[in-house]
C-alpha cells in the first residue's frame, strides 16, 4: 500500500481520537508573592503572616510595638523636640499611654487571652490613633517635616495593625 492511500485509509476511519490531555498544573503550588486565593479565608490579608498569625503572637507584636513607641515619644522625640516639633508636654502622656498599651499587651500575650482581648486593644489603638491624627492636625503649624512623617508613619502602623487585630480576632472566635 502506497503512503498516499494509507493516508485517505486514515482519514476516512470511523475512530474518534482521544483528546488531549490538559497539562499538567500542580494544585498545592504554593500562591506567587503578592498574590493570595480570592476564596480562601485569607483574602484580603496582604500580609502573608496573616495567614499563620495567632492570637497570641499579635499581643505580642502589638506590645512588642508599644515599647518602641514609647521609648521614641518618650526618650527620642523629646529630646529632640526642636527638631520634630511637637510640644514635650504632648509627647509625654503619649509615651505613657503606649507604656500602658505595652504592658497590656504582653500581660496578654503571657497569659494566654482570647480573641475578646485582642480586640480590647484594637480599640485601644483605634483611639489612640484618633487621638494622635487630632495632636497632629490641631498642632500641624508647630511639627517639622520628621514630626509629621514620624506621627503619620506611626498611625499607618497603627492602622494596619488594627486591622490584623480584627481579622485574626474574627478567625479565633469562629474557629472551633
Amino acid at each position: 500500500m502506497d503512503a498516499p492511500r494509507k493516508l485517505r485509509q486514515y482519514e476516512s476511519s470511523s475512530t474518534v481520537a482521544a483528546p488531549r490531555p490538559a497539562p499538567y498544573l500542580p494544585t498545592s503550588a504554593p500562591d506567587p508573592p503578592g498574590r493570595c486565593d480570592p476564596h480562601s479565608e485569607s483574602a484580603g490579608m496582604p500580609i502573608p503572616f496573616l495567614r499563620t498569625a495567632t492570637v497570641r503572637t499579635l499581643l505580642l507584636v502589638d506590645g512588642i510595638g508599644a515599647l518602641i513607641s514609647a521609648a521614641l515619644l518618650g526618650l527620642v522625640l523629646t529630646t529632640w523636640e526642636p527638631v520634630f516639633g511637637m510640644p514635650t508636654r504632648i509627647l509625654v502622656p503619649l509615651a505613657v499611654v503606649a507604656a500602658l498599651f505595652a504592658v497590656y499587651s504582653l500581660a496578654g500575650h503571657f497569659t494566654n487571652r482570647g480573641a475578646l482581648y485582642l480586640l480590647g486593644i484594637a480599640v485601644a489603638n483605634t483611639l489612640y490613633s484618633v487621638v494622635t491624627l487630632s495632636l497632629v492636625l490641631a498642632l500641624r503649624d508647630s511639627l517639622t517635616w520628621l514630626g509629621l512623617a514620624y506621627f503619620v508613619g506611626e498611625i499607618l502602623v497603627l492602622i494596619g495593625l488594627v486591622a490584623a487585630e480584627i481579622t485574626v480576632a474574627r478567625r479565633a472566635s469562629t474557629s472551633p
